[in-house]
């Protein structure tokens, strides 16, 4: 039930907080995306049940808010005659992320044993992905009716 409340409330807020704030849409997609790692980590090293209860939503909110920005810029930079063509890559490129992630999970569970080595690898990406955000320069591409 957390999840879906979530998915309700989380991507809908930063889109709306990146309309609002004086802040580039891939700045805030990268601070996102860097809280995401640290969260990850976080979560890894939670040795006390109770504090998954903690760890386990904050994680959920650089899950899912990152990915609504970050789709979003793609479509937004690309020319408005391959908007719906980008649209479809970017799904295409999230449900690979999807399969892959799990793989590289469990892969490094059983060469390590460890948890918390598993839940690091995964941090990496969305530490690299940031880092890659900010050097991205955005264009004012007007929609084209």
């Amino acid at each position: 039930m957390c999840s879906v409340r979530q998915h309700l409330l989380q991507k809908p807020t930063i889109g709306i907080l990146s309309d609002i704030l004086p802040i580039k849409k891939n700045h805030l997609a990268a601070l996102v995306m860097f809280l995401f790692g640290p969260a990850l980590i976080l979560f890894a090293s939670t040795s006390n049940p109770n504090m998954l209860f903690i760890t386990g939503p904050i994680l959920g909110v650089g899950a899912f808010m990152h990915s609504a920005l970050t789709n979003a810029l793609v479509v937004q930079s690309a020319a408005p005659h391959l908007r719906g063509t980008t649209a479809g890559f970017v799904n295409l490129f999230n449900q690979i992320g999807a399969l892959l992630a799990p793989l590289l999970l469990g892969n490094v569970l059983v060469m390590t044993g460890s948890y918390q080595m598993s839940l690091m690898s995964i941090a990496i990406a969305p530490v690299i992905g940031a880092c890659a955000l900010f050097f991205i320069r955005l264009n004012n591409v007007k929609a084209s009716n």
